[in-house]
């Protein structure tokens, strides 16, 4: 480099223009270590927190939510069968009322002595449908759903 360039560019860091930046470069440098020491501070302090809070909470809370979603299981579970039992109610209205319709019709026709089918209503009201029964739904104490078990292989 030429001697004239080396001292101007000499002259120039230490001229009024240079020092002022120099400066302001050196408290940009001190703020941000000064940053970065407070970040690591934080980032220390989170990790203790997550090292002696967090994971010891989600240890004990694992199981807890294993149970929770047993119990979450049994509740749709037990949901079906309310389900299912309404159905099955339900079914035994319509028989109901149709056992009663049948009754009064024959009332009717003793009154009117018309002769009755006796063995009539046993053809003419029984209907195939499956039968419900609550005991399917529990196995070992707890609920569980025969129709799932048995589309299991």
């Amino acid at each position: 480099m030429p001697q004239e360039v080396a001292l101007e560019i000499a002259n120039y860091i230490r001229s009024a223009v240079f020092v002022p930046l120099s400066n302001n470069l050196s408290i940009l440098r001190e703020s941000c270590t000064g940053s970065m020491v407070t970040q690591k501070e934080v980032l220390r302090d989170v990790q203790l927190q997550i090292s002696t809070v967090i994971e010891p909470t989600a240890a004990e809370l694992v199981p807890v939510a294993m149970e929770l979603k047993d119990v979450y299981q049994q509740i749709d579970l037990l949901e079906k069968l309310v389900n299912k039992v309404q159905e099955s109610i339900k079914a035994m209205e319509k028989k109901v009322e149709k056992t009663e319709q049948a009754v009064r019709r024959e009332e009717r026709a003793l009154d009117e002595g018309k002769p009755i089918g006796l063995w009539e209503g046993q053809s003419r009201y029984s209907d195939g449908a499956q039968k419900f029964r609550a005991a399917d739904w529990v196995r070992g104490g707890k609920l569980r759903d025969p129709l799932q078990e048995a589309q299991q292989p």
